[in-house]
C-alpha cells in the first residue's frame, strides 16, 4: 500500500486526502486547525494537528518514510507553503507535489524542491476556456513541454460511415487514434432504457466511425485544434 501525507486541509487539500484514501492509499492528513483535523479524521488513515513549518514536527511523523507528500497550503499562507516544501525536500521525500497560487509561487516551489507543482484554479480556468472555445474537444491533457497532448474529440461529421483507414487521420491531420468511445442505447425487459458507454482501446483500420463517436487522439495541440474545427469549416 502506498503511503502519502497531505499538508494543508482547505477545500482542495481536504478532497485530495479523501480521494487518495478512497483509492486505497494510506493517508496522513495534516493541518494547524484542530476543527478541520477533527472533521477529516474518519475519512483518512490518520489526521494530525501540527505546524508543518517545524522540521521536528515533520520528523516525528516519519514524513521521510512516505512515498509522496502533497502540500496544498493555500493562498492565505504562501510563506508557509514555501517553507514546508523546503523542509520536506530536506527530508528527501521521493516525490513532492505542491500547490501554487501564481506563476512566481510555482517557480519558487520548484526552486526549493517540489518535483511537481499544480495550480488548480489556473488549470480549471484553462480547461473551462478550452471547452468554451473548442466544444468539440471534450478533454485535453498535455503530456510534454513540446506540446504533445492526449485528447478526446467528437468525431467530425465528415468521417461518419468511414473506416479509420479511409479517414486517414494520421496522414492528413497528424493524429494517432488510440481508441474510440461510443454510447449505445440499451432497452431492458421492464421497458426502461439507458445508455452504455463502450471504449475500443485497440481500434482496427477497418473499424467504422459512427455519428457522435468520441476519438481518443494523441498529437500536438495545434493538430488537435485543427482537427476539432473541421465541422466549422
Amino acid at each position: 500500500m502506498r503511503r502519502f501525507a497531505v499538508i494543508g486541509l482547505g477545500r482542495f487539500g481536504f478532497h485530495v486526502a479523501q480521494a487518495l484514501h478512497d483509492r486505497g492509499a494510506e493517508v496522513v492528513a495534516i493541518d494547524r486547525d484542530p476543527k478541520i483535523v477533527e472533521r477529516i479524521k474518519l475519512s483518512v488513515t490518520s489526521a494530525v494537528c501540527t505546524d508543518a513549518t517545524d522540521e521536528d514536527n515533520l520528523r516525528s511523523l516519519s514524513i521521510q518514510d512516505l512515498d509522496a507528500v502533497v502540500i496544498t497550503i493555500g493562498a492565505e499562507s504562501v510563506e508557509s507553503s514555501i517553507l514546508t516544501t523546503a523542509l520536506i525536500a530536506r527530508l528527501k521525500v521521493p516525490h513532492i507535489i505542491a500547490r501554487a497560487t501564481s506563476d512566481l509561487h510555482a517557480q519558487i516551489l520548484r526552486l526549493v524542491g517540489a518535483h511537481e507543482v499544480v495550480n488548480p484554479e489556473s488549470d480549471l480556468a484553462a480547461r473551462m476556456a478550452q471547452r468554451i472555445a473548442r466544444p468539440a474537444i471534450l478533454d485535453l491533457i498535455q503530456l510534454s513541454s513540446d506540446g504533445y497532448s492526449l485528447s478526446e474529440i467528437t468525431a467530425p461529421r465528415r468521417f461518419n460511415g468511414k473506416t479509420l483507414a479511409q479517414a486517414n487521420i494520421r496522414k492528413l491531420y497528424g493524429l494517432n487514434i488510440l481508441g474510440i468511445k461510443r454510447r449505445t442505447r440499451r432497452f431492458h425487459p421492464d421497458g426502461s432504457e439507458d445508455f452504455h458507454e463502450y471504449v475500443d482501446h485497440n481500434p482496427a483500420p477497418t473499424d467504422v466511425i459512427q455519428d457522435r463517436d468520441i476519438l481518443l487522439c494523441i498529437g500536438t495541440i495545434e493538430d488537435i485544434e485543427r482537427f476539432s474545427q473541421l465541422d466549422s469549416d
